[in-house]
């Protein structure tokens, strides 16, 4: 895994970018960005090195990074309209998503994430509220 503060930077971490500049690619397994509501208006276009790519995965496709391993949204704030934004994600084609905190009361819907686990019992595994 690889863990990585914004999707402006995914890019920095793949074989085809560590190839490039002579460098050993890191055989990730998987991918795994934060997310942040900052995040949503944020954008490099035609950058580069990196490409044209928005920061936010609620507004950026998966299938648009050109990515060779799946991507993780691991670190997002769920204190409100949970399952809304887990619907996004997944309809984006991110292959899962862990909300920073299963604990603090400010940064969970719990009845949000646990009624979309419930519609998503296939995908899901949720430990009980």
């Amino acid at each position: 895994m690889l863990r990585s503060t914004s999707l402006k930077w995914c890019r920095v971490w793949t074989p085809e970018f560590a190839e490039a500049r002579g460098f050993s690619s890191l055989e990730l397994d998987f991918y795994q960005t934060h997310y942040y509501p900052w995040m949503d208006d944020q954008a490099w276009n035609g950058d580069p090195e990196l490409g044209t790519v928005l920061f936010s995965p609620t507004a950026q496709m998966y299938t648009d990074l050109g990515l060779d391993r799946p991507m993780v949204v691991g670190e997002f704030i769920a204190s409100d309209q949970a399952g809304a934004r887990l619907d996004v994600l997944l309809a984006n084609g991110y292959a899962g998503a862990w909300p920073w905190s299963l604990t603090s009361d400010y940064s969970l819907d719990g009845p949000g994430m646990q009624a979309w686990a419930e519609a998503h019992a296939a995908l899901v595994g949720l430990p009980p509220l």
